[in-house]
């Protein structure tokens, strides 16, 4: 089968490329169920259900890789083809033995006469199968079998090397490019014709490899579709776990939040004293166990210092000074009312008569005489004497104020003595003092300063105890700062402590969960593997699709390798007839599947173009035929089979194609070997190219079934009236004269025109309208230029040999029988004069040496 070869060199290439394990193994499942695969398309999915369970079982295999070395590609190992024996094999019921020794052979028969089945015995013995049957789906057995005897046989394919026979054995990489089929030739001008763009699809039809091209065609971008990769157990598992995202997220977040947890106890401690760490700060907070600074405060604090007494030396000197300042003072203003004690009666007198101003305001207060009666009026004397006596008022008050101030003076001097007293006992027994039992006046010096020594003890022991008090007060603020801090600490640990237990109960709830769907989490962890195994063959498939789309692809750049030249040329030999602007200046094939193959025109020779559009589908015909040939050369393979090709290509180029394939330098080295049902293209190939060329004629079967196979005769006009003339068949051998002379001056003129085109421009005389010149006329006006051009200098040899047997031939008389016969042809009449035998023998001798002058 075509593509299991075709694939087996696609797993040599992959192999060279090393890919992964499982592109390996996705290689290895196609390859051992190759047919299978064969036989599905991307349809509907046919192939994609079929592969996926495959790769599969397949992805639990191991994969033996072969370290063989790939076989070194070496020629055909003999030079020409001797003989075919075939039978019972498809339309042939019999054996059949084709004799194939000659440089060209020839096969001409109708359709349904078994043409087509002696190409398909060819072909699976160069090959080893039948393209047909790989692209019809058909088995060997059944393809193979001749319908009448229910079996087949292999055709038996003999060569010979340097003269030695040998057995050609079947190898389609040496062998494929021998044949060249029609329904190659036309499969790629039809999809030219309907699509440029399918180049890959283009050149499978004509290599032969579409059987391949459908193949990788047939594989779906992706399997997605088949693989299932959705995940329903999971899903069904998250969406229970929904509910304990809380959970998940609280032990998710353990270390994140202890972190946290260190860095505030850090904050603290820093913020407690630069640089301090929390161990240090733990420290001297301290705990039962390890009692710190903060244990030690307060224990220097729970014992409370003594009240201060209040007392100072300097007070109560400055209270006694006061007190005296203040009781001189109240003697002096004493000593001035003392003094001036008449004046206080009038005062009063004065202030009565005021009042009495409210009152009785038109009389004297005191002898009820109306005022404007009395020499002094009492009330104005009343207020002019309050005026004068102010001061007195002033003295007065000032003395009052002075006795009120007397009185505070020596309450705070005897409060300051009897704190002094009062704290006698915190005195050294040398300065103890009385209690405070006589009045302040009786204090004399000794008493005094026995008050201001205790006085002054009293005042250190205070000024001892503010000191202490002081230092108390920064320890109670840093016992304070600590118990700050711990407190944040305690907050701190109550909060990790809350934060743990909640873990904890996080946990177990969890536990709880993975308990309680213990069996649905075997199901996901099951289908978790599953889905990675889905997950490989996913890429796996990709990466084996990429690789065997690659491949394809690079194809053309490994057939049409240097092609170009050679194509270009045989296509620009098949066109010869065509106008020489419309012949190829230069021919570019694709190099990768998809490129268009492009062209350049003589005409046009600075554009290039895509030539499936531009050409005509006769033209594209001859493009595939020469891309072809040019293959079978450059491979240099001795011989060429072709099974019908030139009937694929349209009238106007076969004469092209005839000619090239009977003179290209390259082709004429090469054992030929032609089949088609086309009687004028065999005769055409025995006048002009090969008229020693072997035929073998095919005709349907007389009720047997079995094709009726015989040795044609030549077509080959010289050929048969020599025959003619050997059996004395005058009337014969000028008539195939006749047909060999209208012929080789059809080839004279040609070759003239190619070689002097003003030579061959020439008029003739026609008979009536529409009439064909006559042979005579256009051999004397041929004769004439060739004669004329060899005296000028124009031709040379061998036109002189040309123009003397064409002489010779014309030196017949014009009205003589045998011109007429070669003029006209030869008609049936009764008793008609014979022949000349000299005339016919020396005419066919003319013909004979033109023709090989012209070969």
């Amino acid at each position: 089968m075509a593509l299991i070869n075709d694939f087996a060199r696609f797993t040599q290439w992959l192999g060279a490329r090393q890919p992964s394990e499982d592109v390996r193994k996705t290689c290895a499942v196609v390859e051992a169920n190759l047919a299978h695969v064969a036989r599905t398309t991307h349809a509907g999915g046919q192939r994609s259900r079929l592969l996926v369970p495959l790769l599969r079982a397949g992805m639990d295999q191991a994969v033996v890789v072969d370290q063989a070395a790939a076989p070194t590609q070496v020629g055909v190992e003999w030079d020409k083809l001797t003989s075919l024996e075939i039978g019972p094999f498809r339309g042939f019921r019999r054996k059949e033995v084709f004799d194939l020794c000659g440089a060209t052979t020839l096969i001409l028969g109708g359709n349904g006469t078994g043409k087509s089945s002696l190409c398909e015995a060819l072909e699976l013995a160069l090959l080893g199968r039948i393209e047909e049957a790989d692209e019809r789906g058909l088995g060997a057995k059944h393809y193979f079998n001749n319908a009448h005897e229910g079996k087949h046989k292999q055709p038996v394919l003999l060569g010979s090397l340097k003269g030695a026979s040998t057995e050609i054995k079947p190898d389609e990489e040496l062998h494929r490019f021998i044949i060249v089929e029609r329904n190659r030739i036309e499969g790629f001008a039809r999809i030219g014709a309907r699509r440029p763009a399918e180049a890959s699809r283009m050149l499978a039809a004509l290599f032969g490899l579409t059987a391949f091209n459908d193949f990788v065609s047939g594989f779906a971008s992706s399997l997605d579709s088949q693989l299932d990769l959705a995940l329903p157990k999971a899903a069904a598992l998250e969406l229970r776990r929904a509910a304990t995202q809380a959970d998940q997220a609280k032990v998710a977040s353990t270390a994140e939040s202890h972190g946290k947890f260190d860095e505030e106890r850090a904050a603290v401690a820093a913020g407690f004293e630069p640089g301090l760490t929390y161990a240090d700060l733990k420290a001297r907070i301290g705990t039962q166990a390890a009692p710190g600074r903060l244990q030690e405060i307060r224990d220097i604090l729970k014992n409370p210092l003594p009240a201060l007494t209040g007392s100072s030396a300097s007070k109560l000197v400055t209270l006694r000074r006061d007190l005296r300042d203040i009781q001189r003072q109240l003697k002096q203003a004493r000593a001035k009312l003392e003094a001036r004690s008449r004046e206080v009666s009038f005062r009063s007198l004065y202030q009565a008569v005021v009042a009495l101003e409210a009152t009785r305001a038109d009389r004297c207060p005191a002898c009820e005489t109306p005022l404007d009666q009395v020499a002094t009026n009492p009330f104005r004397r009343a207020t002019d004497g309050l005026q004068a006596l102010r001061e007195l008022a002033l003295l007065e008050q000032q003395a009052i104020e002075l006795d009120r101030r007397s009185a505070l003076s020596q309450a705070a001097l005897e409060q300051g003595i009897r704190q002094v007293i009062g704290h006698a006992e915190r005195l050294p027994t040398d300065k103890q003092l009385a209690p405070l039992d006589q009045p302040l006046s009786n204090y004399r010096s000794k008493e005094w300063r026995q008050v201001l020594v205790a006085a002054k003890v009293l005042g250190e022991l205070d000024a001892k105890l503010a000191a202490e008090q002081t230092q108390r007060d920064a320890l109670s603020a840093e016992a304070e700062k600590l118990q700050g801090a711990r407190n944040a600490l305690i907050d701190i640990q109550g909060r990790q402590t809350q934060f743990d237990a909640d873990v904890a109960a996080a946990r177990e709830r969890l536990a709880a969960f993975e308990r309680e769907n213990a069996e649905l989490l075997k199901e996901v962890e099951a289908e978790a593997a599953e889905h990675q195994v889905k997950l490989r063959i996913q890429k796996a498939y990709a990466e084996f699709l990429d690789e065997l789309k690659s491949y394809r692809d690079g194809l053309p750049q490994q057939l049409l390798a240097d092609l170009n030249e050679v194509a270009l040329d045989l296509y620009n030999s098949f066109n010869l007839e065509d106008q020489p602007a419309d012949l190829l200046e230069e021919l570019r094939l694709p190099l990768r599947g998809g490129d268009p193959i492009q062209v350049r025109f003589r005409g046009t020779p600075d554009r290039w173009q895509d030539a499936l559009a531009i050409l005509s589908e006769g033209h594209v015909r001859c493009l595939g035929l020469a891309i072809l040939l040019a293959k079978n050369i450059k491979l240099g393979l001795p011989v060429l089979l072709l099974d019908d090709a030139v009937n694929a290509i349209d009238h106007d180029h076969r004469e092209g194609i005839r000619t090239t394939l009977f003179g290209h330098p390259e082709l004429v080295k090469k054992q030929l070997i032609i089949s088609c049902h086309s009687d004028e293209f065999i005769k055409d190939i025995h006048n002009r190219h090969a008229q020693d060329a072997e035929l073998y004629i095919l005709r349907h079967h007389d009720g047997d079934h079995h094709p009726r196979v015989s040795g044609g005769k030549t077509r080959n006009y010289i050929k048969q009236a020599d025959a003619c003339l050997a059996d004395y068949n005058l009337r014969g051998a000028l008539s195939h004269s006749r047909q060999a002379l209208e012929g080789l001056l059809h080839q004279m003129w040609k070759k003239l025109a190619k070689e002097a085109p003003d030579v061959a421009r020439f008029s003739l005389e026609l008979r009536g309208p529409g009439a064909p010149p006559d042979t005579r006329n256009v051999a004397e006006v041929l004769l004439s230029r060739i004669t004329k051009a060899l005296s000028a200098g124009t031709l040379k040899a061998p036109w002189d040999l040309r123009g003397d047997q064409l002489d010779l031939i014309l030196k017949a008389k014009v009205n003589s029988r045998a011109w007429i016969s070669l003029n006209k042809g030869t008609h049936e009449e009764e008793d008609r004069d014979d022949f000349e035998e000299p005339t016919v023998r020396r005419i066919l001798q003319a013909l004979t040496a033109i023709d090989r002058s012209l070969r």
